[in-house]
């Protein structure tokens, strides 16, 4: 989108100065080589550092910046299905946050939109510089966005609004997006209905992963990263169309995290179909799209993706050990003599729309 008229000018952009900025403004310097799409500057706003204490654990939270490296290579991206789900057609502006290394901010460049990229962790936003050069991030937090209001067409998080101070996230997030603009939430699950899977959940709950996450999904077994662990490897994929659900809605506080039992919850092992939020005064209840796929990866990869997930990385070297040794037992019992895995997995997007 080379030729579109910039959000904002060059000089009502004004970022603060250097010795406010510290390691956000190197990032958004960065984020300033203009790639013929967009330039940090154009969408950002006077605002002090990024502030991460308002994230649900704070350790787990920042450990990923210990594995940006093997974050980028092991986790995937999404199906391109749920991609479109996620952004609509014609969308301009779009703000990924908590983008992370760029698994999504990768696929919507690739669909030629304008992207600004935000991203708390320093290692992660090196990570994503490092691989996407071309991208516009800059350093900032979905509590407190370094950007203007009402200037964005969609809003889209990935794998991550449950690490938010969620009230505080959804008001900024529906503060800078314009009216008719649109929020998605994205997740990939692993589908626990097959055995391979049940039985690598279970191994990851023996040693000690916290309940939570994402949405709640499971019998409070979920890690506080809410990721789909088994099923998120980097690999080749196979994917079906988007399936919509009609989601249905009770008494959820805007911005809080589920957790009550639902009628017409999923039976165990299917994904979570309750809303992650609701009764927002500015954004609509969220739609739930699906997208099921498959994802094939080597046995060493899917056991070193373990190794991505926040819980792992903080767990001593002898619990790492045993758990890599579990998982290849129990891998080796599914497969046979293979040297690859398929995983079956759910992505779901909920998309809601600014009032």
């Amino acid at each position: 989108m080379g030729g579109a008229v910039p959000i904002l000018s060059r000089r009502q952009a004004v970022l603060p100065r250097r010795s406010r900025r510290t390691q956000a403004g190197s990032a958004a310097r960065r984020g300033s080589v203009h790639n013929g799409r967009v330039t940090a500057q154009e969408w950002t706003a006077r605002r002090p550092p990024p502030d991460t204490s308002s994230w649900c654990t704070a350790d787990l939270a920042t450990s990923f910046d210990r594995r940006a490296a093997e974050y980028a290579r092991l986790r995937p991206g999404y199906p391109n299905a749920a991609v479109s789900a996620a952004v609509p057609e014609g969308t301009v502006r779009v703000l990924d946050v908590a983008a992370g290394t760029g698994k999504l901010t990768a696929a919507l460049l690739g669909r030629r939109h304008r992207v600004l990229a935000v991203e708390p962790l320093a290692g992660m936003l090196a990570e994503l510089h490092r691989r996407h050069p071309s991208a516009a991030a800059v350093a900032g937090t979905a509590e407190r966005l370094p950007i203007r209001h009402s200037c964005i067409d969609a809003v889209t998080v990935a794998q991550a609004f449950h690490w938010f101070d969620q009230r505080r996230a959804l008001d900024e997030m529906a503060r800078v997006l314009r009216p008719g603009g649109t929020l998605a939430l994205v997740w990939n699950h692993d589908d626990e209905r097959d055995p391979m899977v049940r039985d690598v959940e279970a191994a990851l709950d023996r040693i000690g992963r916290p309940a939570g996450g994402s949405t709640g999904r499971g019998h409070g077994r979920n890690a506080a990263d809410g990721t789909a662990h088994s099923g998120t490897a980097q690999g080749a994929g196979h994917q079906s169309g988007p399936t919509q659900w009609s989601a249905q809605q009770d008494t959820a506080i805007a911005g809080s995290p589920r957790t009550d039992p639902t009628p017409g919850d999923p039976p165990p092992g299917d994904p979570p179909r309750r809303p992650p939020f609701g009764n927002h005064p500015d954004l609509t209840d969220p739609e739930l799209i699906e997208t099921t796929w498959q994802r094939r990866m080597s046995i060493d990869d899917f056991i070193a993706l373990q190794h991505t997930y926040s819980y792992v990385i903080l767990a001593s070297d002898e619990v790492r050990t045993r758990l890599d040794a579990e998982l290849r037992n129990i891998v080796g019992s599914h497969v046979g003599g293979g040297d690859a895995v398929t995983l079956p997995v759910t992505c779901q997007v909920w998309r809601s729309v600014r009032r």
